[in-house]
C-alpha cells in the first residue's frame, strides 16, 4: 500500500481502478510562408476562429446541461478570449511579419499570453492560463482540421491525467468517472470550478507513475490523499465513509 499528498478540489471519496488518460496531440510544424501566403494563412484563422467559436458554444450548451447558467459561463469567457485584440494582434503580427504558419502563431500565441497569465501575482489571474491554452488548443485543432481526440474508459474509473482543461471536464464521459487525479493544476482553475460544480472527487499535485495505470485505488478528497493498491481494511474503511455520506444525503 502506498499513500501520497496532493491538494483537494473536491472532498469527495472514490473506490476504484486508475486509468491513465492521454489526449493525442494534434500534430504541426512551424512552417515559412511566402509573402503571396500571408493572406492565406489570415483566411484560415479568420475560418478557424469561426469554426472554435462554434466549438465552444456546443461545450458551453452541454456544460449548462451538467452544470446550470453560472458554472457554464466560463466559456462565455473562452469566447471572450478568442475575441481578445492583443491575442488576435499577435497571432496576425507573427503571420504577417515572420512569415509563420497559423497554427504555429496559435500555439506562440498561446504560450506567450498563458507565461504571462502565470507570472500574475493574483491566484485567480494565474490560473487563467490554462483557459488560455484551451482556447489555443482549440483553435489548432479547427486549423488543422483534425480536431481534439479524446479516448474515454471503457468501465468506471479513476481517472488519472496531467492536466484538466474546461473544455475536457465537461467532454469526457463523467458516467465512467469516478474521480480525477491530476499532476498538475489549480484548486481555482476554471477546471477545478468545474469538477466541483459536478460533485467529483479530484485531487491535483500527484505525480502519478505510469505504472499505476488499471491499480486499485482510494480517493479521499477531503484528506487529499491517493491510496494504490489499499490494504482490505482500508478499503472497508473508505467504503463505510461512501455509505454514510450517501446515507446523509438521502436524509437531506
Amino acid at each position: 500500500m502506498e499513500q501520497y499528498q496532493g491538494r483537494t478540489i473536491c472532498d469527495k471519496i472514490a473506490i476504484g481502478r486508475t486509468f491513465l488518460y492521454r489526449k493525442s496531440k494534434i500534430s504541426f510544424s512551424k512552417r515559412h510562408i511566402e509573402e503571396a501566403e500571408i493572406e492565406i494563412e489570415m483566411k484560415r484563422l479568420d475560418a478557424a476562429l469561426n469554426a472554435a467559436n462554434a466549438r465552444l458554444d456546443q461545450v458551453y450548451q452541454r456544460a449548462l446541461d451538467e452544470v446550470g447558467a453560472d458554472d457554464a459561463a466560463i466559456f462565455a469567457v473562452h469566447k471572450m478570449l478568442l475575441r481578445d485584440e492583443d491575442y488576435l494582434h499577435f497571432i496576425r503580427n507573427m503571420i504577417r511579419y515572420e512569415q509563420v504558419n497559423a497554427e504555429y502563431a496559435v500555439a506562440a500565441a498561446g504560450e506567450h499570453f498563458a507565461e504571462m497569465f502565470a507570472r500574475m501575482e493574483d491566484r485567480y489571474m494565474r490560473s487563467r492560463a490554462d483557459d488560455i491554452r484551451d482556447i489555443s488548443g482549440q483553435l489548432i485543432a479547427a486549423l488543422t482540421g483534425e480536431g481534439i481526440k479524446m479516448r474515454d474508459p471503457d468501465e468506471s474509473v479513476i481517472l488519472l491525467t496531467d492536466n484538466l482543461t474546461p473544455s475536457d471536464t465537461v467532454l469526457l464521459d463523467k458516467s465512467k468517472i469516478l474521480a480525477f487525479v491530476t499532476r498538475h493544476g489549480s484548486d481555482d482553475s476554471h477546471a477545478a470550478l468545474l469538477i466541483r460544480a459536478m460533485q467529483i472527487p479530484a485531487i491535483t499535485g500527484i505525480n502519478f507513475q505510469d505504472d499505476w495505470d488499471g491499480r486499485m485505488a482510494v480517493i479521499d478528497g477531503g484528506a487529499g490523499t491517493v491510496i494504490i493498491d489499499p490494504e482490505p481494511d482500508t478499503l472497508k474503511t473508505a467504503a463505510d465513509r461512501m455509505c454514510q455520506y450517501r446515507q446523509r444525503l438521502r436524509i437531506l
